[in-house]
Formats: C-alpha cells, structure tokens, sequence
C-alpha cells in the first residue's frame, strides 16, 4: 500500500467518475417522470378501503420482546399436535 498504489486507485475512481458524467451530459435529461408525482385522489372506485386494524397496544409490546422465531414458533406448535 504506498503511496503510488493510492494514486493509481483515486485515478481509477476519478476516471470512471468523469466517464459516467460525460455519459450524463450527452444522453441525461432532467425531465420530470410521472412516476414522482402521487396521485391527487386515492382510487376507491376499483380497489378496496383500508380497515383498521384494532390491536391492543400491549400485544404488540409483547411481540416486540418474544425472543422465539417463527420457526421455532411453528415447530413448537407442530410438536404439541404431535404429542396429542
């Protein structure tokens, strides 16, 4: 790692930065896609409502601080009915 090692990388990386802006310069737009702009009205004619959900905040503290994976959970629960 000398000092002429760290040139060749930082002229590497200068080189490929220039080529990737003369790229931009000759073939970039700035033109505004109408994918950035969200619709003005949500769409309830053809897709469904959204519901809330009514969960008590203390389940979903209890959730947070399980420790079990699903995995673990599944199998936990297949070897119960296994066992019965």
């Amino acid at each position: 790692q000398t000092i002429g090692q760290w040139r060749l990388v930082f002229l590497i990386s200068a080189a490929n930065m220039l080529f990737g802006f003369i790229v931009f310069m000759i073939w970039g737009t700035s033109d505004e896609q109408p994918w950035n702009n969200a619709p003005e009205q949500l769409d309830t004619e053809h897709g469904e409502e959204l519901q809330k959900l009514n969960l008590k905040p203390s389940l979903i503290i209890q959730n947070l601080y399980d420790d079990e994976t699903l995995a673990e959970k599944k199998e936990r629960k297949e070897h119960e009915l296994n066992n019965t």
